[in-house]
């Protein structure tokens, strides 16, 4: 089998890789490759690689970096896995603000419009966001909370799988569902695309649209989690974010002229 995936395990070629980092290191090529050619008008091909290695190191730093922060009382006692990526943790708050300040700092530096690349951005954060759902689901991490009985509850709703300790129970089928509602999103970002909607007004609807759907499916989770005012504090997150999303999408454009 050329590829192949195996719960946490996954086979490419002849090596036996973590399921989660594969996928999530397929998304981040198959986003530079929406990027380069989202870009290809209006940035140098060497800029737009450069651009992306910028926000991948960024994302990749301060997503993992969030997680230890909301769970430091169990890192703080297992320092050695704090540099455990292949496991899960990596949020979705810090990888967006990291790839974000990544194209930001390479739009400066090479003196291009920020708004071509933001484009292509869109694209990227809902392929990245399939890939973490489907991830989770291979790793057991953001797991669903445990119900007493599949038939109790609709067949879309409900599945078997692993939590804590590995243990197979039935549970809220959180994984898939946010992986099925990323490509969903993912089809009505390509259809904004169509109808010219670009820039920051595509990425703020993506980014919309993934913490909506984190903040949703945080009520059905049962994976450990800090929990603030009757909410997980990445919810609480997930607001915020998704706040910065509407004004990205709905505040007033600067310039009438359409980026490609």
């Amino acid at each position: 089998m050329l590829v192949g995936l195996d719960g946490p395990r996954a086979t490419v070629l002849w090596w036996t890789l973590p399921s989660y980092m594969t996928l999530i290191g397929t998304a981040i090529l198959v986003s530079c490759g929406l990027l380069f050619w989202k870009t290809r008008r209006s940035w140098k091909l060497h800029q737009a690689a450069d651009s992306a290695l910028m926000a991948a190191a960024f994302g990749l730093v301060l997503a993992r970096f969030e997680h230890i922060m909301l769970d430091w009382a169990y890192f703080s006692g297992l320092p050695s896995e704090i540099l455990s990526f292949a496991a899960g943790g990596l949020n979705a708050h810090g990888a967006i603000a990291g790839a974000a300040l990544g194209g930001w700092v390479a739009s400066r530096l090479f003196g291009n419009r920020l708004e071509p690349w933001l484009s292509a951005a869109a694209y990227a954060v809902c392929v990245i966001s399939i890939a973490a759902w489907w991830g989770c689901a291979a790793a057991s991490c953001a797991y669903g909370a445990e119900v007493g009985n599949l038939a109790d509850y609709p067949s879309w709703l409900v599945w078997e799988a692993q939590g804590d300790f590995l243990m197979v129970a039935p549970r809220y089928a959180v994984q898939p569902i946010g992986a099925i509602m990323s490509v969903l999103l993912l089809g009505m970002v390509s259809l904004s695309a169509a109808l010219g909607i670009r820039g920051r007004r595509r990425v703020g609807m993506a980014i919309t649209g993934v913490m909506l759907i984190s903040f949703l499916l945080g009520f059905l989770r049962g994976d450990p989690g800090l929990d603030l005012a009757g909410l997980r504090v990445t919810q609480l997150l997930d607001v915020l974010f998704a706040g910065a999303g509407v004004l990205l999408a709905l505040w007033p454009r600067r310039s009438s002229v359409l980026t490609p």
